[in-house]
């Protein structure tokens, strides 16, 4: 921990600026400022200290705190007296270490207080309501600024956005809030938006999402992996064992006017609600057959999201590959929004997997590395309704904890979709492994999903298992039926009430959980 001031730490946060007179007048960045200091200095675990070494003001006075400060934004009143109290006792201990704050009751005592009134002030702004000037006020900030809430903060430093999960095991700093997620120094840029889509109300306390999940490509065979004559990858030296593979995927044109269709046109024609549409890693070779598929999920389902993992080789002669996923989501009338996400880590293949999956194509006697450009790193956060937010990873962005999973865990979103480009999806594979981690914190919901034609290289059993569901009640092997195309997945979303650590509760809590699915052919 590094020992310096209060007021030394503050100041890397607004780029050795000032701290704006006005601070107060905005949450996010009161949150940012005391979140920092309590990360920084571990003092944020004497919230569950020893009883009676740190008493923090009852919940339900914080909830009111938070809404007086927001009523005072909003009204462009004075800011309540005790928020002007709190942030008076900060003020008077900036030029002490951050390493006293644990052993500062009072002090410490007004930064958590100041941290638990600024979540309570941003009650909401995960999906924020039409019409309401904090709202209002939260809506084009994501729209200018997608990445952060604060207003003053400087990004690379710090950064605040909405927050759906609060972890219910453990104590770490996500523990202390329920709408405002923390991040700090991260190398991954990452985008809030706020998109509408439209999902059906089963009654009150139930609201239904039902994702239909196509396995393509049905055969992947070992011409697909192809070595590259690339040697160095981006790497100046390398061990002579080392080597590097594109993954070339056959055009899907065919099979998107022909079974895609059908199937499609199959579920319209029976009246089923489809909010979804995902596909794995690699389906694709080009934005221009996704463009094709999504020309078809408009014709058919013009309400529903459309995913997939798309493989596009090197366009210049030792190149790298691209491996990213396209979301298009649509936002009301014509309109749809397309957003892009590059994988982060290279898949890298030793002798075992080569020979699981069949893949004579390339030596076993080498280390292979999937040659793909890895340099931009980003992750991205749909809020689709205050019941649903989602993000999305491929692959190995499951398994490595790093630069990713910190922010994944922070936020907490209700559904974490990841593509793959696995062998089947069960239990007691890696998948689960990974999904479980994040089921048990912060709370998300994992499905992942992968091709039959990977499937099929190490496995000929059927049905084949094509997905995996995994909530914090439930995991379930997701299975396509002989002679199916797709899998639809039903899924509900139930109020499951979280309380922080600071004892304030969250009654309006939700979590997505596994309902059905069957086989569609």
């Amino acid at each position: 921990m590094p020992n310096i001031t209060i007021r030394a730490h503050i100041k890397t946060l607004f780029e050795g600026k000032r701290v704006p007179r006005q601070i107060l007048s905005w949450p996010p960045d009161v949150f940012a400022v005391i979140a920092s200091l309590l990360q920084s200095s571990g003092a944020y675990c004497n919230a569950v200290g020893e009883i009676g070494s740190i008493s923090t003001a009852a919940p339900a006075t914080l909830v009111t705190l938070g809404k007086q400060w927001r009523s005072a934004i909003v009204r462009g009143g004075d800011m309540p007296a005790k928020l002007l109290e709190y942030w008076a006792i900060l003020q008077r201990h900036k030029d002490s270490k951050i390493t006293t704050i644990s052993s500062n009751q009072a002090l410490l005592k007004a930064m958590l207080n100041m941290l638990g009134a600024a979540d309570e002030a941003c009650k909401e702004v995960s999906y924020p309501k039409v019409g309401d000037p904090f709202s209002d006020t939260i809506c084009g900030i994501l729209a200018d600024t997608p990445d952060t809430l604060c207003r003053w903060i400087c990004p690379q430093v710090a950064r605040v956005l909405p927050k759906i999960h609060t972890p219910q095991v453990g104590m770490t700093l996500r523990s202390l809030s329920h709408h405002l997620a923390f991040c700090g120094q991260n190398e991954v840029d990452m985008g809030w938006y706020l998109v509408e889509e439209p999902f059906s109300t089963k009654h009150k306390e139930q609201l239904a999402v039902n994702l239909l999940i196509f396995p393509y490509p049905f055969e992947a065979t070992a011409d697909n992996f192809v070595p590259t004559a690339i040697r160095k990858c981006g790497r100046t030296h390398l061990p002579e064992e080392f080597g590097f593979f594109t993954y070339n995927t056959p055009t899907a044109i065919p099979w998107i006017n022909g079974k895609f269709r059908e199937v499609l046109m199959k579920l319209k024609s029976k009246g089923q609600d489809i909010h979804g549409i995902i596909l794995p890693e690699g389906s694709f070779p080009s934005k221009e057959e996704f463009s094709a598929a999504h020309s078809v999920v408009w014709e058919y389902f013009p309400n529903a999201f459309f995913l997939v993992g798309i493989a596009e080789p090197n366009k210049i002669a030792d190149g790298l590959a691209q491996n990213y996923l396209q979301y298009a989501v649509p936002i009301g009338g014509d309109v749809v929004c397309l957003y892009s996400q590059s994988k982060h880590h290279r898949w890298r293949l030793d002798e075992s997997q080569i020979k699981r999956y069949q893949l004579d194509s390339l030596d076993r006697g080498q280390i292979w590395w999937e040659s793909i450009d890895i340099s931009k790193r980003r992750i991205q956060f749909f809020s689709a309704k205050s019941w649903l937010t989602f993000c999305f990873l491929i692959c190995e962005d499951l398994a490595r904890q790093e630069p990713v999973a910190p922010l994944v865990r922070a936020i907490g979103p209700h559904l974490v979709v990841a593509l793959l480009q696995d062998g089947p999806q069960m239990i007691q594979r890696w998948p689960n492994r990974y999904a479980g981690v994040l089921a048990d914190d912060p709370g998300s919901a994992v499905l992942t999903v992968t091709s039959v034609g990977m499937i099929k290289n190490c496995s000929t059993s059927q049905p084949f298992k094509i997905g995996l569901w995994c909530d914090r009640r439930n995991t379930k092997e997701l299975e396509l039926e002989k002679g199916a195309t797709a899998v639809l997945l039903k899924l509900a979303s139930k109020r499951t009430p979280e309380f922080s650590a600071d004892g304030r509760e969250n009654p309006r809590a939700t979590a997505l959980l596994y309902e059905d699915h069957l086989s569609i052919r």
